[in-house]
């Protein structure tokens, strides 16, 4: 009769030495395409929310209502921008847009940076009383500068613009985000 023969010792030690490694190699490839994913997730957010920022805009800025607004007894121009609060913040930008839809009525909107990103106004009414805030909703994070130009009559960018000149015959922006892509857009008012 033949004797079984079994596994020894070194043999055992060596067959699992090899499962191990091979164990770990597979983890450290799964972790590392779990974090490929995660970033590219983020990464793909970031991108949403600024076109998502980028369409409003060019939405709002092609709608402009010549509607002057009251508030209180002072009437603002149909077209305002007002100086930044704080070095690091833009100007802010307010006017009238034309309804969305019909049977809505013109809307007062306005745009700033603040804190590091930048807001949306919204009042509830044209008219109200002086010291009515705006509803404020951000719309994108990690932003470091907001700028605009406004093309004058005399086809001349200036970044300021006299709340009595009227509408400016075009918008250019300028947006630069914390991880460093620079974006400028130009937009033509009717």
């Amino acid at each position: 009769m033949k004797k079984a023969r079994a596994f020894t010792l070194i043999e055992l030690l060596v067959a699992i030495s090899l499962l191990s490694i091979a164990s770990l190699l597979a983890w450290r490839g799964l972790d590392s395409v779990l974090r490929s994913s995660e970033h590219i997730e983020t990464k793909e957010r970031r991108w949403r929310s600024l076109t998502l920022f980028m369409e409003r805009l060019a939405f709002d800025l092609t709608q402009p209502a010549d509607r002057p607004v009251r508030r209180g007894e002072v009437e603002q121009a149909a077209w305002r921008l007002l100086p930044p609060v704080t070095a690091q913040d833009s100007p802010e930008l307010h006017f009238t847009r034309q309804p969305l839809t019909a049977g809505e009525a013109l809307r007062r909107i306005g745009y700033r940076l603040r804190d590091g990103r930048i807001e949306y106004l919204v009042w509830a009414e044209l008219d109200s009383a002086r010291d009515t805030p705006p509803r404020v909703y951000p719309l994108l994070q990690e932003v470091k500068r907001f700028d605009l130009a406004f093309l004058g009559a005399d086809n001349k960018w200036t970044p300021q613009w006299s709340n009595d000149s009227g509408w400016p015959r075009g918008v250019s922006m300028h947006l630069e985000t914390l991880d460093g892509y620079s974006f400028k857009r130009t937009f033509a008012l009717p």
